[in-house]
């Protein structure tokens, strides 16, 4: 969501509430130099509504998250 339109989507009809969150492409890179695409998509703490769902945490805790740089990772074809 375009920052600012959390508000303009909320005054829809039948919208009671709206969360921003971000979706953009990139690339990581891994320690032996090869790279691959990624999706990355985020969200406001404490919230997180654009997941992780916590009953999804292989590792580590949702508490976790909420420390200064913290990421999460899903796996595509597990």
């Amino acid at each position: 969501m375009i920052p600012g339109n959390t508000r303009l989507v909320q005054s829809i009809p039948g919208v009671a509430i709206a969360y921003p969150i971000v979706i953009t492409g990139g690339k990581a890179t891994f320690p032996d130099g090869s790279n691959t695409a990624i999706s990355l998509i985020g969200s406001d703490a404490p919230l997180f509504k654009a997941g992780p769902m916590q009953k999804n945490i292989i590792e580590g805790s949702f508490d976790n998250l909420l420390n200064e740089g913290a990421v999460t990772a899903d796996y595509y074809d597990r």
